[in-house]
């Protein structure tokens, strides 16, 4: 086939073309390939390749070979070899490569390749020993490696040994070496290739071509597969030669700033790295002294100062493989870096060890030992740890606070360093505290805490850990052993034991005395076992009391075709020794592990019985003869074992007197004391002595009260309730009745009721908290008693709109007092009319939107199953959720997507649930709003309350659990969100807006803001920081920053990251306070990733980083500037009503029910039925469903 005056051809195998060689050239990934070509393995066009990528990009090998024929192809007729048809280079550029996603948008994978610098001594022959070569030593480097292999002498690199690369320099073989035999050359392109699955998953079909120099193009026969990679990673994915846009530093500490590259792959000539203070008017200078570049990529600075602290970029020279451009130089997106003086503490771990086992609730003996142990991180200066304590039961009713306990010498240990995504930092530093206790009784229920402190403040870890202290636990006991197993190679082999003693237990196998992982049940299963496995194998069991250790049991691994191995009989339980009493019966067993199967003889005293060869012996009747020494041998074809002997006791039959059990003839009576007054209790009982007593509060044993009178000489309130006593001896035992101990005094409230705020048609609870002796309950309403409401709580009838501003209380009365309660007005929300924001949403590359008839719509990425419709495919046009009925709101994060229905619940998917919609909320929770980040997210139900679930990395969730947690949780300090109304969430921060306007974040600091500038960082705390203005509207977030309307100016305060100038306050200053745009009288906000959008009247504005609209690639505003105002797109015939911003798209909801998008267009986010990675929608364009979504 001819194109312009170039030939190209695709062969498979060497070919004769007139008088030229023509070599033939192959390629595969993972050594397969869609023709089996070179030996490879076959795939299919629809081959899927599919893998975990959540913990690292899994790297698949890619190769072209190019092969001369052996021996040499002749010309026709002739006879005489032909000449070959050289590449036109012998370098890594001497092959062109191309990745295209569903056949036609362009990818750019990260490519690596292996380099090998010295060759082995003796030059192998082949491309198989020479890439197993134990001297080759290695380094990686981006872009293809191309290695050359000629058969009669050294195997060459190529001429990527460029002279900006001094590490390679002299060491460039071009052509080939004088003397060279062509039959047996071959040379390889080779690279490890690693793909994201966000950009490249799909249909893949990747092709080669290599440029001759006798005028001809060689393309390989392409590689087609299908791309299905998987990942619960949340970060972003690198860019160009781009650092992270936010890197914080502890002053004094090292820090690393890292530039990578995922777009096409440069054949960089050179790499320098630059400094500026100012973002805007780049200076380009050198880097401040004690920064220095490290392998081209990275700059390390060992000691950063307030010196070093600006922006960093790395700019690169050098040409495109693809498009063999002219060499240009382009300069990556900049880090900036803040230098901070340290940070709080932030607990990792906090536990109790008890004999090895691990637990937040330590139970041991009195006496017996327990660790308990705190793991803090914290950057900058190291944490010290104290730990305190206080009584649970004391706690309870308010008597007690924390106190010190002896604290040992907190011990540093090596902690490895754990980046976040967005905040990438090095020198943290982490304290082990451990306090060992050796309790008694009396320290049972106690709670013990610890407190982390540093230069920049206190943390106290969370949640307590409860130590209970009891005598009634044991320790684990084998009761019966793991047996001998002999299978055959690639068969299933298991082992299991019999563990007897006080929950919970842990376990865990051991292989040759030395734990598995994960092998942590009674039974061990191996399956496809090999030779390898063959050994010892043994159960450790342990609890808080003490642990257990079996026998070994043996493993034999016999050739697959071998005859099964009999082993012989092993005892797994002993039989255990019985007394009884003469006429009464007894049995014996035993357990038995081997192969099977068993004959059985029981043996009394050593001699056979006639007749007992079961694997159970049953004595029905016994008599003092039978009293003896009992076993059992068991057999079979490969041996026998007689088990331990047990004893037989027999008693002669009892005669009177038989022995009494105890009655109770005075039972203890209820008392009535003032406090500080003194109470006692007696019993009276008969019974064959001697007696023993136990007495009782509550149903717990009071310690040390063992006589038939108890006495408490100064009672108080934590001393009332119901008090009974056991009563035993060797006959049985009695309880008596409980008795009620009082004390005398009128009764207290310690939790008055709360006013909330209602939605109409829904409910109330009231309740309320007092002390007091036999109390009883009037709830009021109005000053009116209710009928029937005698309880500590009171639940409302369904609540209509004239029910708001009603009173109620609660009277609390016994016969010593009454008290009346503090009144709780109840505010009852009419049924709001619906909101446009309700009604569109957008993440980083999918928007949603709900239509006239309230039927959902998504379109654009649906990688991780956002657009809920059971694919994970793109989609360019509007599609309907599955399985969904009519939608209020929807929500939309940066890959998953929310929505409330008609009847309030919940339901969400994508990356933070499934590829289809699952309901979220529980059953009965009516959803008030929505909210959704990258990896958390948080609900407003219908009280007004929040509840987050996700991630919870620096606090954004606003719980104390250091876990992730898939379902919702409310905040911890709800008190101060009893009136939510809204919530927006941001990367690592969350919002949330109330009835009165005030709005309260928490999460990372700099992207919420917070006007303490002592408590600036990164933290785990559940308190909110208010802004200092009343908004309207709803608040919005980005992905770093925050933006809400001013109620009485409609001026948009936006506060948190403003490199971009996403603020809209002229800057790119970043802001702890909430900060006024250039913009007055907005309706409604939209944050994306770095920029902002408003609606006013019949206009919206933007500004940030990003497309707005204008007919303009990425603009930066750094103040509010009119979108679409190039054509006039906005205007009062058909004014927007709602916006939404994702990562590079914006859309808007049109009056008329139009929904128009402009920005990024690569995975079909703008909805108008195409997909591009190159070409982006420059001016709001409507989507191909046209003017049919949702209107007023």
């Amino acid at each position: 086939m001819l194109r312009a005056s170039v030939a190209h051809f695709s062969f498979f195998q060497p070919v004769v073309v007139r008088d030229l060689v023509v070599p033939a050239l192959v390629t595969s990934i993972d050594g397969k390939n869609n023709n089996g070509y070179d030996g490879a393995a076959v795939m299919s066009a629809d081959y899927e390749i599919s893998r975990d990528v959540s913990a690292s990009w899994p790297a698949h090998s890619l190769i072209a070979r190019l092969r001369f024929p052996d021996p040499p192809l002749r010309l026709p007729g002739s006879g005489s070899a032909a000449q070959r048809c050289a590449p036109a280079s012998y370098g890594h550029d001497g092959a062109a490569w191309r990745f295209q996603r569903d056949t036609q948008i362009l990818a750019y994978p990260l490519i690596e390749h292996l380099a090998y610098v010295q060759p082995q001594a003796g030059y192998p022959r082949t491309e198989a020993e020479f890439a197993a070569s134990p001297n080759a030593s290695t380094r990686w480097v981006p872009g293809f490696g191309a290695l050359h292999f000629y058969g009669q002498d050294a195997p060459r690199r190529g001429d990527w040994g460029r002279p900006s690369a001094p590490e390679l320099a002299g060491d460039v073989w071009a052509t080939p070496p004088a003397g060279n035999v062509l039959d047996d050359d071959v040379l390889s392109w080779r690279a490890s290739v690693r793909f994201d699955p966000a950009l490249h998953n799909g249909r893949m079909l990747v092709s080669v071509t290599v440029p001759t120099a006798c005028g001809l193009f060689i393309e390989a026969p392409a590689l087609m597969f299908q791309l299905n990679q998987v990942t619960a990673w949340t970060g972003s994915y690198w860019t160009g030669f781009d650092g992270l846009p936010q890197v914080e530093a502890i002053s004094r500490e090292p820090v690393t700033l890292e530039f990578r590259t995922n777009t096409r792959q440069p054949v960089t000539e050179s790499i320098s790295m630059e400094f500026s203070s100012d973002p805007v008017n780049w200076e380009g200078r050198p880097l401040p002294a004690g920064a220095v570049a490290l392998d081209r990529y990275n700059i390390h600075i060992a000691s950063p100062t307030l010196d070093h602290q600006g922006w960093y970029r790395a700019r690169a020279c050098g040409y495109s493989l693809e498009s063999q451009e002219p060499s240009t130089c382009v300069a990556g997106v900049p880090t900036r870096l803040t230098i901070v003086n340290g940070s709080l503490p932030e607990f990792q771990l906090l536990y109790a060890d008890v004999g090895g086992v691990l637990t937040s609730e330590p139970a041991v003996r009195p006496g017996g030992s327990v660790t308990l142990m705190a793991y803090v991180y914290s950057w900058g200066p190291r944490a010290s740890v104290s730990w305190q304590k206080r009584s649970l039961a004391q706690a309870a009713f308010g008597f007690t606070d924390w106190t010190p306990v002896d604290t040992p010498a907190a011990q540093d240990i090596d902690c490895t360093n754990n980046f976040e995504t967005w905040i990438y930092r090095d020198g943290r530093q982490c304290t082990d505290s451990r306090l060992t206790l050796t309790p008694t009784l009396a320290d049972s229920y106690t709670q013990y805490r610890a407190v982390a402190s540093n230069s920049r403040g206190s943390v106290v870890g969370n949640p307590p850990l409860l130590l209970l202290v009891t005598e009634t636990g044991a320790p684990p006991t084998v009761s019966s052993q793991p047996g001998d197993v002999s299978v055959p190679a690639g068969a299933t082999a298991a082992f299991t034991a019999t563990i007897a003693g006080t929950q919970p237990i842990s376990y865990q196998w051991q292989f040759n005395e030395a734990d598995l992982p994960g092998a942590n049940s009674a039974t061990l299963i191996l399956h496809n076992v090999s030779a390898a496995q063959a050994g010892r194998y043994r159960l450790v069991a342990r609890n808080p009391f003490g642990g257990a250790v079996t026998l070994h049991g043996t493993l034999a691994v016999t050739a697959p075709d071998a005859p099964p191995v009999v082993l012989p009989p092993t005892i797994a339980a002993q039989p255990a020794g019985v007394t009884v009493v003469a006429g009464q019966s007894a049995q014996f067993a035993v357990a038995v592990n081997g192969s099977g199967p068993f004959s059985y003889q029981w043996l009394k005293n050593a001699a056979e019985i006639a007749g007992a060869t079961g694997a159970g012996l049953s004595l029905a009747a016994t008599t003092t003869a039978d009293a003896g020494s009992y076993s059992v041998r068991v057999s079979n074809s490969a041996g026998s074992v007689t088990s331990d002997a047990a004893a037989l006791a027999v008693a002669a039959a009892p005669q009177p007197p038989a022995p009494v059990p105890p009655v109770i003839s005075t039972a203890p009576a209820g008392l009535a004391v003032l406090p500080g007054g003194g109470a006692t209790f007696a019993v009276a009982a008969s019974g064959s002595g001697p007696l023993g007593f136990q007495w009782r509060r509550n149903g717990s044993d009071i310690a040390g009260a063992n006589a038939a009178v108890l006495h408490l000489p100064s009672v108080s309130a934590l001393d009332a309730g119901a008090y009974a006593v056991e009563v035993r001896n060797a006959a049985g035992a009695v309880i008596s009745p409980s008795a009620s101990l009082v004390v005398i005094g009128a009764p207290t409230i310690t939790l008055h009721p709360v006013g909330s705020r209602v939605d109409e048609g829904g409910s109330a609870t009231l309740s309320v908290v007092a002390a007091g002796a036999n109390l009883r309950y009037q709830w009021l309403l109005d000053n009116v008693a209710i009928a029937g409401a005698t309880g500590p709580s009171y639940t409302t009838p369904a609540l209509a709109a004239a029910d708001s501003g009603k009173v109620y209380s609660v009277i609390v009365y016994n016969g010593a007092g009454l008290l009346f309660s503090q009144p709780a007005t109840l505010t009852v929300t009419p049924t709001p009319a619906p909101s446009p924001e309700d009604k569109i949403a957008a993440g980083l590359n999918h928007t949603c939107a709900i239509d006239r008839s309230d039927t959902l719509y998504c379109w654009g990425n649906g990688v991780n199953g956002e657009l809920g419709n059971g694919s994970t495919s793109f989609r360019d046009v509007p599609t309907r959720v599955s399985g969904l009925g009519a939608v209020k709101a929807v929500a939309a994060g940066s890959w998953a997507t929310c929505a409330i229905d008609s009847a309030d619940a919940l339901w969400c998917w994508g990356s933070m649930g499934d590829l289809v919609p699952a309901q979220l909320s529980a059953a009965g929770v009516r959803v008030r709003a929505v909210g959704l980040g990258s990896d958390h997210g948080c609900y407003v139900d219908a009280a007004g309350q929040v509840y987050c679930w996700g991630n919870t990395s620096f606090g954004k969730r606003g719980d104390l659990n250091p876990g992730d947690a898939p379902n919702p949780v409310r905040r911890a300090d709800d008190s101060l969100l009893r009136d939510a109304v809204a919530v927006a969430i941001g990367v690592n921060h969350s919002c949330a807006q109330l009835a009165d306007g005030s709005v309260w974040c928490w999460g990372a600091d700099v992207a919420f803001g917070t006007h303490d500038k002592a408590t600036r960082v990164m933290r785990r705390l559940p308190d909110g920081s208010r802004m200092d203005f009343t908004a309207t509207g709803r608040v919005v977030a980005g992905r770093y920053h925050s933006c809400a309307l001013e109620s009485s100016t409609g001026q948009p305060m936006c506060w948190g990251h403003n490199e971009q100038g996403q603020l809209g306050d002229g800057s790119t200053l970043s802001r702890d306070d909430a900060m006024p745009a250039d913009l007055f009288g907005g309706l409604s906000l939209a944050a994306g990733v770095t920029h902002t959008c408003a609606i006013r009247t019949s206009d919206m504005y933007c500004w940030g980083y990003g497309f707005m609209g204008n007919g303009a690639e990425r603009e930066t505003l750094l103040a509010p500037v009119a979108a679409g105002r190039v054509g006039a797109y906005f205007n009062s015939a058909d004014p927007p009503l709602a916006a939404a911003a994702g990562e590079r798209h914006t859309c808007a909801l049109r009056t008329s029910g139009d929904v128009q998008c402009w920005g990024w267009n690569n995975a079909g986010q703008a909805g108008n039925g195409s997909v591009s990675d190159t070409v982006n929608v420059l001016v709001p364009t409507s989507t191909t469903l046209g003017a049919q979504f949702w209107r007023r």
